[in-house]
């Protein structure tokens, strides 16, 4: 690239140097190339060294080396701005494959972080339903745990209340049949501390001697 840069200075120093140098008269186009193909001479009998035409001869050569190197500097201009648009081209289709492998990196970056992040979603629901599932479970199990101990309080309050209605029924029927028991046995104790003392009185000494009398 350095080289294309430096011949194109070149030939521009020539040209403006051949301009410079060059008169109005000079050719151009095809003609030009046709006419300087040879060197110019007025008699081709003559003596070359009388009727060489020098001055013609150095005009067309001047024109020539400016046809060349017109041509010269179309032919690097060209090729240096091939160059320069195949690298440009290079660069730009090197860049665009860059870019679009980063927006496909993303994207797909993206496309897996959203996925996690659906995933997780899911999860995280699947666990707070389940998580909630249970504590109904439990809610449900804790209530007719409490019902359970409640009925079973209530049946246990009733019995105990029965087994001491029982208890004071039974206790009363004792206490009523010991009160009997007991009156019969004080009736039996009057009954006979009476008709002992009626004996007592029937043994007077008196009482005996009369009757043995008697």
């Amino acid at each position: 690239m350095k080289g294309l840069f430096v011949t194109f200075i070149i030939y521009v120093i020539l040209v403006d140097i051949m301009f410079s140098l060059s008169e109005s008269d000079s050719c151009d186009g095809e003609h030009c190339g046709s006419v300087i193909s040879m060197p110019i001479m007025d008699n081709m009998k003559a003596s070359l060294k009388a009727d060489l035409d020098v001055s013609k001869m150095n005009k067309h050569l001047k024109a020539y080396i400016e046809q060349e190197i017109k041509k010269g500097v179309k032919t690097a201009m060209e090729s240096m701005m091939k160059q320069m648009i195949e690298n440009k081209t290079e660069k730009m289709n090197s860049e665009i494959t860059d870019k679009f492998k980063d927006a496909e990196e993303r994207h797909t970056v993206k496309v897996k972080t959203d996925q996690m992040e659906l995933l997780i979603k899911n999860k995280s629901e699947e666990m707070l339903t389940l998580f909630q599932d249970n504590v109904e479970k439990q809610t449900i199990k804790t209530v007719q745990m409490e019902q359970v101990i409640k009925n079973k309080s209530e049946e246990m309050l009733t019995l105990i209340k029965d087994n001491e209605d029982k208890s004071m029924a039974s206790f009363d029927v004792k206490m009523e049949e010991f009160k009997q028991k007991f009156e019969q046995k004080n009736k039996l104790n009057y009954a006979f501390f009476t008709h002992l003392s009626s004996s007592k009185s029937n043994l007077k000494p008196g009482t005996i001697h009369k009757s043995r009398k008697r």
